[in-house]
């Protein structure tokens, strides 16, 4: 954990195989963030980089590194690397625009 973060309200972090929050994340309320999915039995670590912002009520699957600077927007669900400097938004989440 990093330091100036932000988690929301009932939000839900599945740490089994890692989750790193860097510094200023913002999560917001009702997300899901899975470093092992029962459902499908994924798993792998979750990196959420610097400054970068979950929209409420997001999904983060496993193996996922959401980077820099970038926003995912609410209600969206993560299920690839989200590169520095981008929005994302939808279900799954889809490149919205430059940051």
């Amino acid at each position: 954990m990093g330091t100036n973060f932000d988690i929301g309200s009932f939000t839900y972090i599945n740490s089994k195989f890692g989750v790193e929050i860097q510094d200023n994340v913002q999560i917001g309320s009702h997300c899901s963030i899975y470093s092992h999915s029962t459902i499908d039995q994924k798993k792998g670590p979750v990196l959420l980089k610097t400054n970068c912002k979950i929209g409420t009520h997001s999904t983060i699957m496993p193996n996922v590194t959401i980077g820099e600077n970038s926003v995912i927007g609410a209600y969206s669900f993560v299920n690839c690397d989200i590169p520095a400097n981008e929005m994302w938004l939808g279900i799954p989440a889809k490149f919205e625009s430059k940051i």
